[in-house]
């Protein structure tokens, strides 16, 4: 006998009983057939069960292989996206969960059970325990006689009539004729009922216990059950190293191989997957996925996550919206709203606010941001402060208020009242006595770039802002915080609602919404903490993008604004695009039939921007809709740019107005309007001169890219140089840090000089040579072998090496090559490429490589040779960007090591160097020639001239 005091409890025990746990969900339906379909009642009651198991026999399944299972089931399987958190990717999961359920049965017991549950209200009973002892009483009765029953409590014995407000009696198994009789516990003739069912037992066995397991272990088979043979040369794996790659009329990327048949027909087979390693590393994948969203689906139900309705706010619990001070007031736009603020409020008079030192505010109504210098603040486009003059210094407050003397500033003779300027951070203006206006004179850009490098003289004569009196400043100067008129509540946070913005280069939220007041759309970093969340406040008045507490930007462009309207719909999205330290947020509308629509309000974040995992929906005081909510991927929305933004023409981002040369993730600091400069790009797209400062789309032909993106001389490049030398006189380099690698590409320059011709056959010397840890069979290396007129690349990984050589007859021209080998630890697919060009393919060692060893370069060797260009990356190099690696000996940086790492250790090792590099391809060879020759003729006509 079990007893139990709530659903929960009964929930929990069925739960464990078929060895399922942590699903809200789970057993529900079992829940509401013993307990009742209500879940909210005025008093509380306990249940005892007894159930009587007669067990004949026990089947399970004992081993599931992929044979066994639904085609059908594997292929939706594989259909799944990868990752739960790609686009559109937690709705198919949904559907997939729905179609195919969350669990399998595993085991059965056979034969039948007897369930006898009584009820009764937890108000008869002292305690859960006296519950148990009336009830055990009462089943003892029960099998023993009928009727009333002899309890004993607290030394007292008397008789008592049964207080159960129910009894139920379920029976699974035997003769179902029989089972109908025993439905009636109290009946005279029940112990004689009771036996005939379980002699019918067995004769008409049932199961009625079930042990489950989780689909996903269905799907946690070993690749070796699919592809017995250890390897196969055949079909996909076989032909890895041969695949070819196209593009469909999808822009997807495919790889195929061909066969030719018997009638001379060249057939394409694709390939989705090119070796069993691939394979395993999807089913994993897509397991993991599996797991998360069935975790989901058991803890919050078949929750709709495309459809949502959110009812009016409460008036007595709302949701906390976030605080903003009257400085956010008052910037609800960057003109309309702040044109209606200045019409309100009064202009302070010089003499109010220098002699009576008067607390005023100062408001800017700018196109840019004005970017400080490192150790000064920014003054954004339309921030709004507080200003108080004392002791010959322009105080200028905090957001929250508050003033401090490093705030202070009397630059430009703004500390000399009769002058009428005012020094806002640094930054010095005129005052208007009549209008207020602080404008910036031609004398006050000059003193004004101290603080402010970036002031453009066309912004000379114009107004930047005015100063207004404050009323809602009380009387220490602090300023009074106000909260939305409309906070966002409602707002419900799922493990469905998840998004990754860093894959495919950013994720936009789609949806369609109706409601007559405010739409919030949240992004949280922690759902929790409010100062985590980005937020966009859509309104038929304006729309605003908040971070945290602060107000980043709005407008009130009437194409932008919510309808306003419950019975009408209008179709959304907010785009989410992340980069190393910067995040953007694109606002828009689309037309609901497409995924393009137009962009009306953006926002850049740099200082310290929030990694938004979470997304949810919330609302004002107005109930509101929203339909058809899905994530795409950045590049899968069409969006024109309006209002402010401007189309960045490589990305097709909706960004700030910079030059294109500027990373439009990063934005800039442009004072110069309409006429953006690369000299004012917060950080470059490809490259960035040392010298100037400017960005470049990319270096001269006298300048190389480093890995920083910065334009350098070609003074800085060096060889390394390897004469013959006796043994123990050789000279390497080695660098450390080499992480684990699951592939690599490996790319360097070498040149056989004419000393080489003096030997017949040279002897196996590795000079590049990588070697693990603590494994010192986890080698890689390079060697040149052959003879005079054979000399070949021997590449060896592991104890694979001399599969097949790369001819480099072409070293006997004397010149610098490039070489670049390319692995994949998941197929063990090598390839070998030789001045960008792929020259040989095959399979070698499959696993990774051991991290924490050395890469050496430089060995003893019978001949010279020189290499420069060394650089090492942790995956396969697409084969375009080799050859254009191979354009230019300076082209391609490492993200693991490059060749800048080499060269201070050569030097500690005392290895020749020669610098500049001497290393040319052939057309930059022949400019140089041409300029050789040009400056050779130029200096005889120079020098004839003078005779």
């Amino acid at each position: 006998m079990v007893t139990f005091e709530s659903r929960s409890e009964f929930q929990k025990y069925l739960q464990e009983e078929a060895g399922v746990s942590g699903s809200y969900f789970g057993f529900y339906a079992g829940v509401k057939s013993a307990w009742g379909e209500s879940e909210t009642q005025a008093r509380q009651t306990y249940m005892a069960l007894l159930h009587v198991d007669i067990n004949r026999y026990e089947i399970f399944i004992d081993e599931v292989k992929p044979n066994d299972l639904s085609a059908s089931f594997l292929r939706e399987f594989m259909n799944l996206p990868t990752s739960y958190f790609a686009a559109g990717a937690p709705l198919k999961y949904l559907d997939f969960i729905q179609r195919w359920g969350t669990h399998y049965i595993k085991s059965a017991k056979f034969g039948g059970q007897l369930q006898i549950r009584k009820f009764m209200d937890a108000s008869d009973v002292s305690s859960k325990k006296d519950f148990a002892v009336e009830m055990e009483m009462e089943y003892k009765s029960l099998f023993a006689s009928v009727g009333a029953k002899a309890s004993k409590r607290e030394g007292e014995t008397y008789r008592k009539q049964s207080k159960t407000t129910s009894t139920t009696v379920l029976a699974m198994g035997g003769s179902q004729q029989i089972a109908s009789i025993l439905s009636d516990a109290y009946s005279p003739t029940f112990k004689n009922e009771f036996k005939d069912w379980l002699g019918s037992i067995p004769q008409y066995p049932k199961p009625f216990e079930f042990q489950m397991a989780p689909v996903t272990n269905l799907l946690n088979f070993r690749l070796h059950d699919i592809f017995p043979e250890e390897r196969s040369n055949w079909g996909c794996e076989g032909n890895a190293a041969n695949l070819t790659e196209e593009v469909s009329a999808n822009e997807d990327k495919l790889k195929y191989y061909t066969t030719v048949n018997s009638n001379g027909t060249v057939q394409k087979h694709y390939c989705q997957f090119d070796s069993r390693r691939s394979l395993e590393e999807a089913l994993t994948r897509r397991r993991i996925s599996l797991t998360r969203a069935t975790e989901v689906y058991m803890k919050e139900g078949p929750n709709s996550i495309t459809d949502i309705q959110l009812q009016p706010c409460s008036t007595d619990t709302p949701e906390t919206a976030p605080e903003t001070t009257t400085e956010t007031t008052t910037e609800t736009a960057r003109q309309a709203d702040v044109a209606v603020k200045l019409s309100t409020l009064r202009v302070p008079s010089w003499k109010h606010i220098t002699k009576d030192k008067a607390t005023f505010r100062v408001i800017f109504d700018m196109r840019k941001r004005f970017k400080g210098t490192n150790d000064f603040s920014d003054i954004p486009r339309n921030m709004s402060r507080l200003v108080r003059y004392d002791e010959g210094k322009w105080f200028t407050a905090e957001k929250d208020g508050s003033f401090h003397l490093y705030n202070a500033f009397k630059n430009g003779k703004s500390g000399d009242p009769r002058q009428h300027k005012i020094s806002i951070l640094g930054l010095v203006l005129s005052f208007n006595n009549n209008t207020g206006g602080l404008s910036l004179l031609s004398r006050d850009v000059e003193v004004s770039k101290e603080f402010f490098p970036g002031l453009h003289d066309a912004l000379t004569g114009r107004e930047l802002g005015r100063a207004v009196l404050d009323f809602g400043v009380s009387g220490d100067g602090a300023l009074k915080r106000d909260t939305l008129d409309d906070p966002p509540c409602n707002v419900k946070w799922s493990n469905a609602l998840r998004f990754d913005p860093t894959e495919t280069k950013g994720k936009c939220l789609h949806f369609t919404a109706s409601s007559e007041g405010n739409i919030f759309v949240v992004f949280a970093t922690l759902p929790s903490d409010k100062t985590s969340w980005y937020y966009i406040e859509i309104t038929p008045l304006r729309v605003a993008i908040y971070k945290g507490l602060n107000l980043m930007t709005s407008t009130t462009n009437i194409n932008a604004r919510g309808l306003g309207d419950p019975s009408l719909l209008q179709s959304y999205f907010v785009c989410v695009t992340e980069a190393e330290s910067s995040t953007l947020i694109e606002y828009g509308k689309t037309l609901g039939t497409t995924q393009s629509g137009d962009v009306y309000l953006n926002m850049l974040d740099l200082d310290k921007p929030l990694n938004a995992r979470f997304f949810a929906f919330g609302n004002g005081n107005k109930k509101a809709d929203i339909i058809d909510a899905h994530v795409v991927a950045r590049d899968q929305t069409y969006a024109e740019c309006k209002g402010d933004t401007v189309m960045d023409l490589t990305s097709k981002l909706c960004t700030q107005d910079c030059h294109e040369d500027c990373d439009p993730l990063y934005g800039c600091n442009t004072q110069s309007s309409g006429n953006p400069l690369p000299t004012e790009c917060n950080v470059c797209r490809v490259a960035k001169d040392k010298t100037t400062q400017s960005c470049l789309p990319e270096c001269p032909p006298e300048k190389f890219l480093t890995a920083d993106k910065l334009c350098v001389d070609l003074s800085a490049t060096y060889d390394l140089d390897f004469p013959v030398v006796e043994m123990g006189d050789v000279k390497r380099v080695a660098v450390r840090e080499i992480p684990e690698l699951q592939a690599f590409t490996l790319c360097f320059w070498i040149r056989l000089t004419d000393d080489y011709i003096l030997k017949s056959v040279f002897n196996n010397y590795q000079l590049i040579e990588y070697s693990g840890g603590s494994n010192t069979l986890e080698t890689v290396y390079f060697r040149v072998i052959g003879k005079e007129s054979d000399v070949k690349l021997d590449f060896a990984l592991g104890n694979q090496g001399g599969k097949q050589e790369v001819p480099l007859n072409i070293l006997n021209d004397n010149d610098f090559h490039q070489i670049c080998v390319t692995w994949a630890g998941h197929s063990g697919v090598t390839i070998q490429y030789l001045d960008g060009v792929r020259k040989i393919a095959d399979t070698r060692k499959i696993g990774s490589l051991e991290g924490g060893g050395e890469l050496r370069v430089g060995h003893y060797a019978d001949y010279h040779y020189q290499i420069t260009g060394v650089n090492l990356w942790d995956k396969v190099i697409a084969p375009e960007d080799i050859a254009e690696f191979s354009k230019a000996c300076e082209k391609g940086n490492g993200n693991v090591k490059t060749w800048a790492d080499f060269y201070d250790l050569a030097k500690a090792e005392n290895i020749n160097t020669i610098t500049p590099s001497a290393c040319r391809v052939g057309h930059e060879a022949s400019a140089e020639a041409e300029a050789e020759v040009e400056a050779e003729v130029e200096a005889e006509a120079s020098a004839e001239g003078a005779e």
